[in-house]
């Protein structure tokens, strides 16, 4: 497409559509929870060594609220 950077496109489509800050931020939201959650699978296999396990699962239950929230607001 003339006047646009390859950055800005998708070869499928055209130009990449803006998304909403709504949609952005629960898209960080679930990316955040799913690394913690993962997070939190790797620590559970072996010996946590100055890891707080605990401040990661409130972290964890944390974003999972924030998560919901955004998509009930959506």
């Amino acid at each position: 497409m003339p006047g646009c950077h390859p950055e800005c496109m998708n070869l499928r489509s055209g130009p990449l559509a803006y998304s909403a800050p709504s949609e952005i931020r629960r898209f960080r939201l679930e990316h955040a929870l799913n690394a913690i959650e993962n997070a939190l699978i790797l620590l559970d296999t072996k010996p946590a060594e100055a890891i707080e396990l605990a401040a990661l699962e409130r972290v964890r239950d944390d974003l999972a609220i924030l998560l919901r929230a955004a998509a009930v607001a959506a």
